[in-house]
């Protein structure tokens, strides 16, 4: 699979030195823009606090 674009996330450490935080094992090319933005978001929320915010909660409603 050499050359296969993948999504990724990114952190900075402590030290200020990037790392892969995770790696999706999806080919890019079958996701539309949306479902690359929306797979972000949703790894992107972290705390309890993040979840019970009313703007994400009521995005996340009106996707299913």
């Amino acid at each position: 699979m050499l050359g296969q674009e993948v999504p990724y996330i990114l952190e900075i450490d402590k030290e200020g030195k990037p790392f892969v935080l995770e790696a999706l094992p999806l080919d890019i090319k079958e996701l539309s823009r949306d479902e690359i933005r929306l797979l972000y978001l949703q790894k992107s929320i972290q705390t309890e606090e993040d979840r019970r915010d009313p703007v994400l909660k009521q995005f996340f409603m009106e996707l299913r």
